[in-house]
């Protein structure tokens, strides 16, 4: 019997993901499961149906990475359409990650679909408790192509953990170097032929060990990008378009290499690392698209001891790329979840428009007396060195202390609704020319 398989693209969607919405819950009660298990020390869950979750990811999979290649060279479909497909892929890795703790290929799929599912700070986050600080894989001549897979995975993996910021971004460097190192030593062993080898044996290496050389220059180039080694080339090739078509050439030459049916793994594997990288490279402070001066704020906090930012959130690109800083427009609202990176949004929005009108007022409320004191902290660990910031004590009125201090100049006003409104009553002078109002958590004033 034959098997009908629709022309529309969103047909196919709707049946991938109702052949696949039961193991997708499985996965989704395994995680929670494991996750009550770990937190509560109670008996773990075990995954019975592990090949059929497999299955039900690999074809989420190789549909939603199909799709997304179609859309960025031709845009025929919706960015939803092929998002659909490697969300629940994602949910799925993640379970099958859990359940087996040491497996470095499942790991790498799960990253891979968690970066183009947009999930980079669930990633960041559970990458911390894995062990990637040695090779995986044990070193040996005759492995040399296994043990260049391997620490080719590790490295991309490092690279997306950023753990210490750039320490992370070295280290995945170092990792790349040291393969450089051991391949003048070991390439030629390694192809030697020996009395049970024949030539197509031989090719088969050659054309693996080629197709990886690719790859790892793949991972270093988007490294280096990382680690802002481009930063005062930004045209050409060392522009964040420049290197993604960089990562592209090496890719291709991998998937060219690896072409008449040697390791169709290997050539899946290029495409998705290769697109990964590009996700890395994308998110990179130094991809962002704003004014030279606002770009050298972000570049400054990449340089923080304590929490460095290395990159924007999805969401927080989106709300850039919507002209979030365009001095024109007269109110926008940003709706996101708790910790999904909205402060940092507006401290780029002070920036700018204190950078636009240098003698105006900055004005920044928020609901309660503590999230005041939270913000203040925080606008003074990033803004202090930059602009000038002060509060306004919560409180029902106004002494002369207090009056006093907010005539002295000032940049930036921190304070709740209610100390606002009695400044405006009183046609306060430090609130006179205000350039910018930023309200935090506005769906909670009245």
């Amino acid at each position: 019997m034959p098997i009908y398989i629709p022309e529309d693209i969103e047909e196919q969607i709707n049946i991938l993901n109702n052949a696949t919405n039961d193991n997708v819950n499985a996965a989704k009660v395994y995680y929670l499961r494991k996750q009550f298990a770990n937190d509560f020390n109670v008996e773990e869950p075990v995954i019975l149906n592990f090949n059929d979750l497999k299955t039900a990811a690999t074809g989420l999979e190789t549909v939603g990475f199909d799709l997304m290649s179609r859309y960025y060279k031709r845009q025929e479909i919706s960015r939803k359409s092929w998002e659909s497909l490697i969300w629940p892929a994602f949910r799925i890795r993640r379970s099958l990650v859990l359940s087996k703790q040491n497996d470095l290929d499942n790991l790498a799929i799960q990253v891979f679909d968690g970066l183009s599912a947009n999930r980079q700070p669930e990633i960041r986050y559970e990458l911390q408790s894995c062990n990637l600080d040695r090779p995986r894989a044990e070193f040996n001549t005759i492995d040399w192509d296994k043990y260049l897979y391997s620490e080719i995975i590790r490295a991309f993996l490092i690279l997306v953990r950023k753990n210490g910021g750039y320490n992370d971004l070295f280290q995945a460097l170092m990792i790349i170097d040291s393969l450089h190192k051991l391949q003048l030593k070991v390439e030629k062993q390694y192809l030697h032929l020996s009395p049970n080898d024949n030539h197509d044996e031989l090719q088969q290496k050659v054309v693996a060990i080629i197709a990886l050389y690719n790859l790892a220059r793949t991972v270093e180039l988007t490294g280096q990008y990382l680690c802002g080694e481009y930063i005062n080339k930004t045209s050409g090739t060392f522009s964040a378009k420049g290197i993604k078509g960089e990562i592209d050439r090496y890719v291709q030459n991998a998937r060219d290499t690896l072409s008449g049916g040697y390791d169709p793994q290997l050539r899946i594997f290029a495409n998705r690392l290769g697109e990964g990288c590009k996700s890395l490279v994308e998110s990179s402070i130094f991809s962002v698209v704003m004014p030279p001066r606002t770009k050298k704020f972000l570049i400054d906090l990449s340089q923080d001891d304590n929490q460095p930012v290395m990159e924007l959130w999805y969401s927080q690109r989106e709300a850039l790329n919507q002209s979030l800083l365009d001095p024109t427009k007269s109110a926008t609202v940003i709706s996101m979840p708790t910790s999904a990176g909205k402060t940092l949004l507006a401290e780029l929005a002070i920036l700018e428009a204190y950078h636009n009108d240098p003698d105006s007022c900055i004005v920044y409320l928020a609901p309660t007396r503590a999230l005041v004191s939270q913000v203040n902290l925080t606008l003074k660990r990033h803004l202090g060195k930059y602009l000038k910031i002060r509060i306004a004590t919560p409180v029902f009125d106004l002494d002369p202390i207090e009056d006093e201090m907010l005539k002295e100049k000032f940049h930036v006003l921190i304070t709740t609704p209610e100390k606002m409104d009695l400044l405006v009553k009183v046609d306060h002078e430090a609130i006179r020319n205000i350039s910018l109002l930023v309200v935090d958590e506005a769906h909670n004033i009245n």
